[in-house]
């Protein structure tokens, strides 16, 4: 077995049987980081021995491994609430609930509206259309008239062979 071995703290070290019986330059000189504080076990926690602040090795009663929980301790009283603590005070505080409102504050005023942010720049131009469809053209145009040779209307007929009525007004 090593002479010692660090455990648990910064300042608890596990040693042999034999190096926790030798003197105190000899303990030192096996454990280089040796300070003042500092503890140490053998194998069994049945001799146990803390370095001092004089720098001397003194033996401690062993009460077994280190870091052995307890048992745990007794349920400490409630502690009083915030509205019992401020009754205590201000014994014109009100009720509980008097109190509770009068820790919130008044609603403080509207901020005023910010500017209006500069206008965008102009968007690209789309792409170009299809290229449309030709419309019809005129193929004949009958016109209507009367005895005094007036045009009072008349037909036109188009290449789809469709027919649009021409209506004729006088001007004033």
């Amino acid at each position: 077995m090593a002479e010692y071995k660090k455990i648990y703290g910064y300042d608890e070290v596990l040693v042999s049987d034999e190096l926790i019986q030798k003197s105190d330059a000899e303990i030192d000189a096996a454990i280089p980081d040796v300070r003042s504080g500092m503890i140490i076990y053998n194998a069994g926690y049945r001799m146990v021995k803390q370095r001092g602040l004089d720098g001397k090795w003194s033996l401690v009663p062993a009460t077994g491994a280190p870091g052995a929980d307890g048992k745990d301790g007794k349920d400490g009283q409630d502690g009083k609430s915030a509205y019992d603590i401020a009754k205590e005070n201000n014994p014109d505080v009100g009720s509980e609930e008097e109190w509770l409102a009068s820790l919130k504050g008044k609603d403080g005023t509207n901020g005023t509206n910010g500017k209006d942010g500069a206008p965008g720049a102009a968007g690209k131009d789309g792409a170009a259309g299809a290229p449309g469809k030709d419309g019809n053209s005129v193929k004949s145009i009958t016109l209507i008239v009367d005895a005094d040779g007036k045009v009072t209307g008349g037909s036109a007929t188009l290449t789809d062979e469709s027919v649009v009525q021409i209506t004729v007004q006088e001007q004033e």
